[in-house]
């Protein structure tokens, strides 16, 4: 298996292609998450996940090379006196049926996650692009399951879009402010 499949993190000099993507992906009693704000390149694609529901919010992920659940991570959410369970914790996978699983697989990072008064996002950095097909998002909190496809066709359209800084390629925001 190729355990290296592009760069740990974006490039910090491209400016990535934008994709129109918004999905509410699981909608329960006790929690809604939706999925948005996708940006691509060609070595892999970033996307947010914003989650409404428990004060603190565990992200768990079914891929085992994901590196940002440390060895502490369980130790943080211990049981209380009154609850011997821990709480529940939102649990995420990447599939991309256009890679072979014989040589490659999508490694994912969170590089960044954050928890307030029941409001959590986290930002996902996927790697490497899917050659063919979709990429299928599947997150399950306790019993509710949600699923969410992202066009791969417009994902690799938006990471060709993708330029250096400073590129004309790069289309700008254009300000409709008039005074």
């Amino acid at each position: 298996m190729n355990h290296s499949p592009g760069p740990r993190q974006p490039a910090a000099d491209l400016v990535p292609g934008q994709l129109e993507f918004f999905a509410v992906v699981l909608e329960s009693a006790q929690l809604t998450v939706v999925l948005d704000r996708v940006r691509a390149q060609p070595a892999g694609f970033e996307f947010e996940l914003y989650a409404l529901g428990p004060s603190e919010l565990p992200i768990k992920s079914a891929h085992l090379d994901d590196t940002h659940e440390s060895a502490e991570a369980p130790s943080q959410f211990p049981p209380t006196a009154l609850s011997e369970r821990a709480p529940l914790a939102l649990r995420y996978e990447v599939r991309m049926p256009g890679l072979d699983p014989e040589t490659t697989f999508p490694r994912v990072q969170v590089p960044a996650r954050r928890s307030l008064s029941g409001e959590t996002t986290a930002i996902f950095w996927v790697r490497p692009l899917p050659p063919t097909g979709d990429v299928i998002f599947l997150l399950t909190f306790d019993e509710p399951t949600g699923t969410a496809i992202l066009s791969g066709d417009a994902l690799r359209e938006a990471a060709a879009a993708a330029g250096p800084l400073g590129s004309s390629r790069c289309e700008r925001p254009r300000n409709d402010v008039t005074k």
